[in-house]
């Protein structure tokens, strides 16, 4: 946590002092908190030791009000014209933005959305004694980008299903690999687990019961004898080590395959 916002101001009166404060920090005076250090004296015959007032204002903590003030600097410096919608849900903070063109907002699969999200949380949160989560959606992206993913998990889940090996996904950010995670929970033939290091750490999907290529084992020593057909229906015999008879294919170059 960071040191609050504070701004000391001297005027002839009090009341002239906490609108010069209000003005410079743009707020209201249910906004601040006001500590006179000195009160005005007019002096002597309103000349001999006239002394302004000075006074101390403080910033008091708003998580929306300061949400809010940062996006709107953010889209003016952008040149994006969007209205902020905000709502309070489970103590979560989110907010909607709303407006035309607002693909800038969202970028690649959603990374300059989630990249202001970032900065949002670190811009409020410094001033707040507890930590409180913003959560930044465009024209409800996000909800769309889940049941996309919760599509995703299920086909290439069905797909380890069926091959029996392992899929890997492609990198995500902890949200989406969460989405991934959750979604495939529930499906007692398969299992996740997310493998690397951000930005490249990603969702492995595995089945319970991989299906591995079969192995001949056969004891020390021993050896069977096998017909396969050729190219045109040629087998060729021959020895092995121990002297055992053996059948194997030759192709057309003379190799054994």
């Amino acid at each position: 946590m960071t040191q609050p916002i504070i701004v000391e101001k001297t005027a002839k009166t009090v009341k002239e002092a906490l609108n010069a404060a209000l003005l410079e920090l743009q707020l209201e005076e249910k906004d601040v908190e006001v500590q006179v250090l000195e009160e005005p004296n007019k002096g002597f015959l309103g000349f001999i030791g006239v002394k302004p007032a000075r006074i101390r204002v403080t910033v008091k903590p708003d998580p929306l009000r300061d949400a809010v003030r940062f996006l709107s600097d953010v889209f003016l410096t952008m040149d994006v014209k969007a209205e902020i919608i905000p709502v309070w849900k489970d103590q979560i903070l989110h907010i909607t933005f709303k407006g035309d063109d607002l693909g800038i907002l969202i970028g690649r699969r959603g990374d300059t959305l989630d990249a202001l999200q970032y900065l949002t949380n670190l811009a409020v949160n410094r001033l707040s004694l507890s930590r409180l989560r913003i959560v930044l959606d465009v024209e409800n992206y996000r909800q769309r980008r889940e049941e996309t993913l919760i599509r995703l998990a299920k086909r290439l889940g069905d797909k380890a299903k069926r091959s029996g090996t392992r899929v890997v996904l492609e990198p995500m950010n902890p949200q989406e690999r969460r989405i991934i995670h959750t979604a495939l929970q529930g499906d007692s033939k398969l299992s996740t687990f997310s493998e690397g290091e951000d930005p490249f750490r990603k969702v492995i999907i595995v089945p319970k019961q991989e299906i591995r290529r079969p192995r001949e084992d056969r004891p020390h020593g021993f050896a069977s004898e096998h017909n396969i057909s050729g190219p045109r229906g040629r087998t060729r015999r021959y020895q092995d080590r121990n002297g055992l008879p053996k059948s194997i294919e030759k192709d057309n170059s003379g190799y054994d395959r």
